[in-house]
């Protein structure tokens, strides 16, 4: 059976994601393409530039090293 990759997509973790997302946006050129959940606390974003996608999640609590 044949498999066909396309590519990697990373997840990076950020301690505030609203200023990862703004950065992202206005700094490097990227886009929004969405956010979940939809509210006024999202933990995920997918974010888009040409062919290259990122996707930005939330530190927790869990996640945080010293």
């Amino acid at each position: 059976m044949k498999t066909l990759q396309k590519g990697v997509v990373p997840m990076l973790e950020t301690s505030n994601l609203q200023e990862s997302i703004e950065y992202y946006k206005t700094v490097l050129g990227f886009d929004c393409e969405g956010v979940w959940p939809e509210n006024d606390q999202p933990c995920w974003a997918s974010m888009r530039r040409d062919e290259a996608v990122i996707m930005l999640c939330s530190r927790t609590p869990r996640s945080k090293q010293p």
